[in-house]
């Protein structure tokens, strides 16, 4: 698991008009926008619109039409939103096959169906799906907000994974609503800001539902699960899945209880989880070293990440956790709520989304 500097990505000849662009209709494009361009299923056609928008720094929403789009999109640019214009039954999927070793000499994050690279960036009702077939020590992601990528948002997306589905990189920061992310082993990881709002986060095997890394004490970083549901799930996409790593079936998720919230990827991680409903396929610690050999947690009686929990239930939740584990009060627990951890920058977020049925 590594990250690095993305080179551009070499997107796709095409024209789109930007002048009179009609909105199609959808559960979310039902009134005009400005500046709204209109993408239709083809071959790169997401990755063509964003190529030809106007370096005006303005704000272009892509309304993109219901259909699956082969194709990685990669988001070089500031102010702007895609948003889908499928419905219940007729969704937009973004997807794309593509993996690379964990211990390889390639960056996992060029393997995202979706990245974004640049600030005020939000999607909605989109599936981002990386459809490469399961295998141990492969990074297959289905989201990367990179580098310094602040204000990213999603609202009613669904991410499909195996291992590293979702990276949060160093220096950025995303909001997550309504949201549900799907993996394996580490499958939200990385060193940013994300905070999860009402998500569901399902494990498709037994693995890590978190690897977070911060440099040290006082560094900006953690993940966030607030009101959010954790639990097991059967593979999106049975013909990708290895059923020697997955979960053969729900029984097995529940009496073997080999799927843990989270393993610190540095020993300052922090991932904090509130108010969550966690399921039985949890092990009866909920928490882990990254190895037997190699704890990072600090020591006992100086424990040095900090993995909260704050009023969770479910049947995943009545157990004594890891020793280097935190129950937090309700006092401690306040310094992650939203307006908090964001250190009173939410206006970016779309607090009154209505995301698709």
């Amino acid at each position: 698991m590594k990250a690095a500097s993305i080179l551009t990505l070499l997107l796709a000849f095409g024209l789109i008009s930007l002048s009179d662009a009609q909105t199609p209709p959808g559960a979310s494009c039902k009134t005009g926008l400005p500046n709204g361009v209109r993408v239709t299923p083809g071959n790169r056609t997401i990755s063509a619109a964003l190529t030809n928008l106007p370096s005006d720094g303005q704000l272009y929403t892509l309304l993109i039409e219901s259909g699956v789009y082969n194709e990685q999109v990669w988001v070089n640019r500031s102010n702007v939103i895609l948003r889908s214009c499928g419905t219940t039954s007729k969704k937009v999927v973004v997807q794309y096959a593509y993996g690379v070793s964990t211990s390889g000499r390639f960056s996992d994050a060029v393997t995202s169906v979706l990245l974004v690279a640049r600030t005020n960036v939000s999607a909605y009702d989109i599936a981002f799906n990386n459809i490469n077939p399961q295998a141990k020590n492969t990074a297959a992601l289905a989201l990367t907000v990179n580098f310094n990528a602040q204000h990213a948002g999603f609202y009613g997306c669904s991410f499909f994974g195996f291992q590293d589905t979702v990276l949060i990189n160093m220096g950025s920061q995303a909001y997550f609503e309504k949201c549900y992310i799907e993996g394996s082993v580490d499958f939200i990881w990385g060193y940013g800001k994300a905070y999860f709002k009402n998500c569901t986060i399902g494990s498709n095997s037994a693995g890590y539902v978190t690897a977070h890394n911060r440099a040290n004490a006082t560094a900006d970083g953690g993940f966030i699960f607030d009101h959010c549901t954790i639990k097991p799930v059967m593979s999106s996409f049975p013909a990708l899945t290895n059923y020697t790593i997955a979960y053969a079936n729900l029984s097995t998720a529940y009496s073997t209880r080999r799927t843990f919230l989270g393993r610190p990827y540095s020993q300052y991680a922090r991932v904090v989880y509130l108010e969550s409903y966690l399921d039985s396929h949890l092990n009866v610690s909920r928490w882990t070293v990254w190895n037997l050999n190699d704890t990072r947690t600090g020591n006992p009686g100086a424990y040095t990440v900090l993995f909260g929990e704050y009023m969770n239930y479910g049947p995943g939740s009545n157990s004594t956790p890891a020793a280097f584990a935190t129950t937090l009060g309700s006092a401690a627990a306040k310094q992650f709520s939203l307006s908090s951890f964001f250190k009173n920058d939410t206006a970016w977020i779309d607090a009154s989304a209505r995301i698709a049925a």
